[in-house]
């Protein structure tokens, strides 16, 4: 935490009496302790009823709010954090506390975060990824029906959207490549105009055998076009 944080937070919450919640900028730090960046750096992240966002991970840089500065009384209304989970349990908590209460935003960066290569979600098994990101998407399934028809599938298309990947990484480790291409694939068409629905089905492609034999039939043209 910076010096000025749970100030420049309280006055933040003071100034939107409906929020029990605030969250602010971040710096991203390396393993020295050198900052590389913020988290916002143009837009302001979304604020007050954020569930949709939350659910989805609809935020900058694809994660929520961190560091946040909670209201006990709603923290308890809503329960602590799942200890069952061992990943994502930090999402799975913001996912009930925003079905609830409004949240509001300070620009300024009040927190550093470190990031390096040990770090958890990083280094957990594909597999624990999956089974706790299903397990705390089907325990708040509950929570979209507070959303809109329109929003709910919004949600569920980007929520499997970060699961199929991991999918797609556990069955290519597993030696189930066309298990892997299946769910790469099934990515891209749910996101065919998004450079995060086609690029890891190209990047499965390309650094597969699968592009091995058009590769030699090009490279035996060339030769012959060549003689």
């Amino acid at each position: 935490f910076l010096p000025d944080k749970l100030k420049l937070e309280v006055e933040t919450l003071q100034q939107h009496p409906e929020a029990r919640l605030v969250f602010s900028n971040i710096y991203y730090i390396d393993e020295e302790g050198c900052i590389t960046g913020t988290w916002i750096e143009n837009d302001p992240p979304p604020a007050g009823h954020v569930l949709k966002e939350t659910f989805s991970l609809d935020w900058p840089k694809g994660h929520t709010y961190r560091n946040e500065l909670v209201a006990l009384h709603a923290l308890k209304e809503v329960g602590f954090y799942d200890e069952e989970l061992h990943i994502w349990e930090d999402w799975e908590i913001r996912v009930r506390f925003t079905s609830r209460f409004a949240v509001a935003y300070c620009p300024v960066p009040l927190a550093e975060y470190r990031r390096h290569p040990e770090g958890i979600s990083r280094i957990s098994n594909p597999d624990l990824h999956i089974r706790t990101m299903k397990k705390a998407y089907e325990k708040n399934f509950h929570l979209l029906q507070n959303l809109s028809a329109r929003d709910r599938k919004d949600v569920e298309r980007k929520v499997f959207a970060i699961l199929l990947p991991h999918e797609a990484k556990y069955a290519f480790a597993s030696g189930r490549r066309f298990e892997a291409l299946r769910k790469y694939t099934a990515l891209a068409l749910q996101n065919p105009f998004t450079p995060d629905g086609w690029r890891p089905l190209l990047r499965f492609l390309l650094g597969s055998r699968m592009l091995k034999l058009p590769k030699a039939v090009i490279g035996k043209m060339r030769k012959s076009r060549l003689s």
